[in-house]
């Protein structure tokens, strides 16, 4: 019975896009908040890339144009070395830490980078030179690492924390290239005689461990000529404020008018003991408090098994991110707005339900290990492929009392895997001759009735990409 509760209220994380990107904070979030922009936009990308990777500290942000220090050259190379062996490149030995002069060159950062290169067995890609030093700069041009236009690389100028954040992430997105590293995701291909759908089932919550995305995928993604996923969770403000309109009680009414008393008991021992007041809460809607503290219990310090997920770190708002920075058209197959009001149209009876459930994640210490347990199980069948495996954990999270299943059901499977299918098929009906990348939540994908089998029965071929 745990099992079931558990999968079930983690599930609706990976269906909505917009449970994992906006929800009134009950905490602040450090990492959120906005501070002056510190870095140069050409450097954009490769920095939101090189945070994905969790290469980049948050802090660097502070002042990315600060001259690199040896604390920060040692937390960037540790961070290097540890991307390296969780992406299992073998290692080939142990080395010494690598020690710097007082000032930090560019050439003394790229030579340190080169330094955690030797760990791994990939001495092929090494050039034979002369001097350590020449081999590493070396290395660096024959990877892209270091650019520039041949004549002067401005080597023992004082490099910067944007620079030494460029160079660690070129790298390593070189390296997994190269090595075919990369999470292949649940990724499909659909195309008629003019027009090409790539499918990609979205994890809405996440953690570093997803990213890079495989060269496929990315390569895909590159190519293609708009983006489409369910909601414009960055740029449609309007759709922001709506959402947080809907979350709040009518006038003159509290959570306590649409809840019993036992659940409202539960929900105030919880609350406290989590250091929040009720002037914080009881405002919300049943429905918008039970997704707030979904969220809360897989990314606040101390939830699941301290886990590192985040809604910040979902599939969705990388490729949204990505596609405002190569100004690449944004599609919505659906809106903030039409998930608002698709949450809002739960009857009270479910929502009080779902709620009481996920309270019991905070109740019960073994429902947050059992929780880590299954969400760690479900990123890695997304980060290998593994559709079948994911598809049967998936469909069984979902399992619960008649009544209950069949609404669930209905308004998050049936109606938006239909409403979707027939976007899509719009898209390559088009007769346009272009390309489209498509991402939503991958349990709309799956199953008898995912957009997958849809396309298919419609008499297209799909062609699943590994």
């Amino acid at each position: 019975m745990k099992n079931k509760f558990t999968r079930k209220i983690l599930s609706f994380l990976l269906f909505f896009s917009i449970i994992s990107q906006f929800w009134l904070p009950l905490y602040a979030n450090d990492q959120l908040t906005q501070k002056a922009i510190t870095y140069h936009s050409w450097a954009a990308p490769t920095l939101f890339e090189g945070e994905r990777l969790e290469l980049i500290p948050i802090e660097w942000y502070d002042n990315m144009l600060a001259p690199v220090d040896q604390a920060a050259l040692n937390t960037l190379l540790n961070n290097v070395d540890n991307k390296l062996s969780k992406l299992g490149f073998p290692a080939s030995g142990s080395f010494n830490n690598y020690e710097a002069d007082n000032n930090i060159t560019r050439e003394t950062v790229l030579e340190g980078l080169y330094h955690q290169v030797l760990k791994y067995e990939l001495a092929e890609t090494v050039p034979e030179t002369a001097s350590h030093r020449k081999a590493a700069i070396d290395f660096m041009l024959q990877k892209s690492v270091l650019r520039g236009d041949g004549n002067n690389y401005n080597l023992d100028k004082v490099c910067t924390l944007e620079e030494a954040a460029l160079f660690a992430t070129r790298l390593v997105e070189t390296l997994c290239k190269e090595a075919n590293v990369g999470s292949k995701g649940f990724f499909w291909k659909v195309s008629d005689d003019d027009t090409t759908v790539y499918l990609l089932g979205s994890v809405h919550v996440a953690k570093h461990d997803i990213y890079p995305m495989s060269t496929k995928i990315k390569e895909a993604f590159k190519n293609s000529d708009a983006l489409a996923v369910e909601a414009n969770i960055i740029s449609d403000q309007e759709g922001i404020l709506y959402l947080q309109e809907k979350m709040q009680c009518p006038d003159g009414t509290t959570i306590y008018d649409y809840i019993s008393e036992e659940t409202a008991a539960k929900l105030d021992n919880v609350m406290a003991n989590i250091g929040m007041k009720k002037e914080q809460y009881m405002y919300l809607k049943p429905w918008a408090l039970s997704q707030q503290l979904s969220q809360l219990l897989v990314t606040k310090e101390g939830g699941v098994g301290s886990s590192p997920y985040s809604g910040t770190l979902g599939i969705d708002i990388y490729f949204i991110i990505n596609a405002l920075y190569s100004n690449k058209p944004i599609l919505e197959l659906e809106s903030i707005k039409y998930q608002a009001d698709m949450l809002d149209s739960f009857s009270p009876e479910y929502q009080e339900k779902e709620l009481a459930e996920t309270l019991k994640g905070f109740e019960d210490p073994a429902l947050k290990n059992e929780s880590a347990e299954i969400l760690d199980t479900w990123l890695n069948q997304w980060i290998e492929g593994d559709t079948e495996a994911f598809c049967k954990s998936y469909f069984n999270s979902i399992e619960g009392d008649e009544e209950t299943k069949e609404e669930f059901t209905e308004k998050t499977f049936t109606l938006r895997n239909n409403n979707m299918t027939e976007a899509i098929k719009q898209y390559l009906d088009s007769g346009n001759d272009k390309s489209y990348f498509v991402v939503v939540g991958s349990g709309h994908m799956i199953g008898d009735t995912g957009i997958v089998a849809q396309l298919e029965a419609l008499g297209y071929e799909v062609e699943a990409i590994k």
